[in-house]
């Protein structure tokens, strides 16, 4: 009976998630709508299996390549895999190294071992699990707009975190009740500072907690990895997050 109720409580508070979750999507298609904006791309979980997962990790990178006047897009788990077979042979590694990062994160955290770079490098040649991360975490590009050259837009990264629209992504981000957010390289890092007006702000390579139920990590971008690195981040990031979470 115990296991029951905890059952039901559990899949009552992950139904009151959802349904925040869609209500602020809601009210980011009313704001783009309003405000005549044609073009944009929408992200978050690719399955139901984010609500359940053991560690609910968001990953925020940067900004897509290649979509210009997509309209309203939405980025499902089909144009997650092109992007992490890197289907359209541009030779982009982000979205792989990104999934190597949370599947090691989350088993570290259930299983209890030190990370070790062999643990990623394995998590990255290991395909079917890395398409099981996929569908377990919230992988956003914090500008909601492409850009034209595989070369990152520095300053239009930036500025995706101020405006009328940055509020609203994060009024999603926020209602996916995420535990851990990966936010990625030097620009992402400043526009996430800005969308999440935090202060102080959030440094590069800086772990610490938002809320008690939030806890931040600034990552080197994943298009430039360096596994002892991620490995040292995401022991201490564990050990951190252990007590509260």
């Amino acid at each position: 009976m115990q296991f029951g109720r905890r059952n039901l409580v559990r899949s009552a508070i992950t139904h009151m998630a959802k349904h925040e979750y869609f209500l602020a999507r809601q009210q980011t298609r009313q704001f783009l709508q309003d405000a005549g904006i044609s073009h944009h791309m929408f992200y978050g979980p690719t399955s139901d299996d984010y609500w359940s997962a053991p560690l609910r990790v968001l990953a925020v990178n940067m900004e897509p390549y290649g979509y210009e006047d997509c309209g309203h897009v939405e980025v499902d788990l089909e144009c997650l895999l092109d992007w992490m077979y890197d289907a359209g042979s541009t030779g982009a590694k982000t979205a792989r190294y990104t999934f190597s990062i949370i599947g090691t994160i989350i088993g570290a955290y259930t299983e209890g071992a030190v990370t070790t770079a062999e643990n990623l490098r394995a998590a990255y040649a290991d395909a079917s699990r890395l398409e099981s991360v996929a569908r377990r975490s919230v992988y956003y590009n914090v500008r909601p707009t492409s850009n034209s050259n595989k070369n990152q837009d520095f300053a239009s990264i930036v500025a995706s975190g101020s405006g009328d629209i940055a509020e609203f992504i994060r009024r999603e981000m926020q209602a996916l009740e995420p535990q851990v957010i990966l936010v990625s390289g030097c620009a992402g890092l400043a526009a996430f500072n800005g969308m999440w007006h935090l202060v102080p702000k959030l440094c590069f390579r800086e772990g610490r907690r938002y809320s008690d139920a939030i806890f931040l990590q600034s990552i080197r971008h994943p298009s430039r990895p360096n596994y002892e690195e991620y490995a040292s981040i995401i022991t201490n990031l564990v050990r951190d997050i252990k007590p509260v979470i």
